[in-house]
């Protein structure tokens, strides 16, 4: 599993369902972003849209994919190299599942597995039992893990569908306020 954060990109690799190295690499999705500002030298607030593929049309696609792939490559390098280092290279049969935020990189799946010649996915979260609920925006998938999680004191199961029906309710009843 690789988790694209903000300022760093963390490698946790798993097997038999048992965690056995977890790396943490000093890069991450800003990188990427401020790559893009000053290659087209835009302010950074649009340089993210463009990271994650809004207004792309309005510059260009080629040099967009140039600035996002040399950095995804730089972090593709940096798995690589720790795969090699815990002799995993290229022995993952499940692949490599991203998530975080700096997961939704256009193109990211794709050249993952060009680069590192391994199956390759976005995380999803089958947490809910209805579909329509599905979380599918991968950023918050750290912190469904830790809500999730069967390990951590004072955390059940059910804590997190719990709190999606708080929050749910929550809104409702804001939403109910502001109509006439």
């Amino acid at each position: 599993m690789v988790d694209i954060g903000e300022e760093t990109t963390s490698l946790s690799v798993f097997e038999n369902g048992k965690l056995i190295s977890i790396f943490t690499f000093s890069i991450g999705s800003t990188d990427i972003t401020n790559d893009i500002a000053l290659g087209f030298k835009i302010p950074l607030d649009v340089a993210e849209k463009l990271k994650r593929g809004d207004n792309a049309e309005e510059f260009s696609k080629k040099k967009l994919d140039e600035f996002i792939e040399a950095r995804l490559s730089d972090i593709f390098e940096l798995i690589e190299n720790h795969l090699k280092k815990i002799k995993r290279s290229g022995l993952l049969p499940a692949g490599i599942i991203f998530v975080g935020g700096g997961a939704n990189v256009r193109g990211l799946v794709e050249l993952s597995k060009m680069v590192l010649k391994l199956p390759s996915a976005m995380g999803t979260s089958e947490i809910f039992s209805n579909s329509k609920t599905k979380l599918r925006d991968c950023s918050w998938f750290t912190v469904l893990g830790l809500l999730a999680s069967k390990d951590n004191d004072g955390y059940s199961e059910n804590s997190f569908v719990n709190f999606y029906k708080d929050l749910k309710n929550a809104l409702k009843s804001s939403i109910k306020q502001l109509l006439p």
